[in-house]
């Protein structure tokens, strides 16, 4: 797939900064390949770039080129990561090489191209003067641009390649075979701000550790307490949390708070 823009790339063209960005050192661990699928090992410079989701994401040699792309994040110790990637169109990356690395996307496009129940139809973009941007590569999408049709669902517009290639056939397994150790950020019990987040590195058997990146809120989950919520009735929504005051249940879903 060409002419792919990470959404939370510096050379993006929406990226707005009033400051020189420089993105993360990727330092490659170890690489190997089996049949299709290609796993690699690396060392992040800066955890705190991590942000779901950290896949896809590539990594960029001199003068911005891509070297190799990660289709899932599958391990991580802290700053070392384990990725798959499927049916690489590249070979794999030099082993103590260091590269700038960069993921993809935010969690709107994760969540457009993980629904498989959503319904996408190809159109014309409508001939009024507006335009939207690709959810998957933030290309513009409009009468006068070089993308005058695209597919459009309840999560918005994407173009055709990306159609062909993230939703008819799955080139990343993310639809079919999801085996990503990602989790998407949920509401903070504080805040209410979309931006609590599970800490993949701190897990200890059944107890996992959420931050809240807005609201500095931290508290612990004990995950064999996972349940469907008797007030909305999603399934697998209400968690058990701890902070530093006091033990409760929360639900993702709807927001209902009770003392556990």
């Amino acid at each position: 797939m060409s002419d792919r823009t990470s959404l939370r790339d510096p050379f993006a063209s929406h990226y707005h900064m009033s400051e020189p960005y420089r993105l993360p050192t990727a330092t490659i661990l170890s690489a190997q390949q089996l049949g299709e699928v290609s796993t690699v090992a690396l060392l992040i410079s800066e955890e705190d770039y991590l942000m779901y989701p950290v896949a896809p994401a590539v990594v960029y040699g001199r003068a911005h080129r891509e070297v190799f792309h990660f289709h899932q994040l599958v391990g991580r110790r802290g700053p070392e990561l384990v990725f798959e990637t499927y049916q690489s169109d590249f070979p794999l990356p030099t082993i103590q090489a260091q590269y700038a690395f960069s993921s993809w996307w935010n969690h709107w496009a994760m969540d457009a191209v993980r629904d498989t129940s959503a319904t996408w139809i190809r159109l014309p973009y409508p001939n009024d003067g507006e335009h939207d941007h690709c959810l998957l590569t933030w290309e513009t999408i409009a009468a006068y641009a070089e993308h005058m049709e695209g597919y459009r669902s309840s999560h918005g517009w994407i173009t055709v390649e990306s159609f062909r290639y993230h939703i008819e056939t799955d080139r990343l397994r993310i639809r079919s075979a999801w085996k990503s150790i990602e989790r998407r950020p949920r509401l903070c019990p504080k805040c209410y701000k979309l931006a609590f987040y599970e800490s993949l590195d701190k897990r200890v058997n059944a107890e996992i550790h959420w931050d809240c990146l807005t609201c500095a809120y931290h508290a612990m989950e004990d995950r064999r307490l996972q349940a469907d919520c008797p007030h909305c009735g999603d399934t697998r929504t209400r968690i058990v949390l701890t902070d530093h005051i006091h033990r409760y249940s929360y639900c993702f879903g709807c927001g209902d708070t009770q003392e556990a």
